[in-house]
């Protein structure tokens, strides 16, 4: 696979171009070769170069609720370390929150979790960046909208509540915000 399986990473592969084209394109041509491993908790190491600082242990507990209600959607991605381990690049959220069931007793620092393995040629920090800055939040009536979804498929407010690490009241409040003026959700 030569491409990052991460709906947030866009790789271009080249056509046939001349010097300056190639010139002009050189920097989205990143090797971002990879390939899908399962990998015990115990041999993912934080890297320093992560750039999320700030905030990256905000909602942890959230996170780990949803990874434990769900699985891991996104794997982790990682570059060979050294003395077989692996240097976490992105997701170091997930990776607080699998520590966090760790600590719970709901994982074992045995247990195998997916991970996107980057080639030492990847520019790590790019990557990394790319994770944190493309992403969106969700605008609120989205938000509304999924979690009413939920609810009229039968999930209870404690259900949700449960599953995103939230408060039922929280829950109820959000749904309770959908009820306004269709025209006011647009804003």
């Amino acid at each position: 696979m030569n491409m990052l399986n991460h709906p947030n990473v866009l790789v271009v592969q080249p056509v046939t171009m001349n010097a300056e084209q190639e010139e002009k394109t050189a920097h989205i041509n990143m090797d971002t070769s990879s390939e899908i491993e399962k990998i015990p908790f115990h041999s993912l190491k934080l890297w320093n170069g992560n750039v999320r600082k700030t905030g990256s242990q905000d909602h942890i507990a959230e996170l780990a609720a949803s990874i434990d209600a769900v699985g891991l959607l996104s794997p982790l991605i990682v570059m060979n370390g050294s003395n077989d381990s692996y240097l976490l690049i992105a997701g170091r959220r997930r990776y607080l929150a699998l520590q966090e069931l760790i600590k719970q007793g709901k994982l074992t620092e045995d247990s195998l979790i997916a991970c996107n393995i980057v080639s030492h040629r990847s520019d790590a920090t790019e990557i990394s960046l790319v994770e944190n800055v493309m992403q969106l939040p969700m605008h609120p009536a989205d938000k509304y909208e999924a979690f009413q979804r939920l609810s009229d498929n039968g999930l209870s407010l404690s259900d949700i509540a449960v599953r995103f690490g939230i408060s039922e009241s929280a829950v109820y409040k959000l749904l309770k915000l959908g009820m306004v003026s269709p025209q006011v959700m647009q804003c």
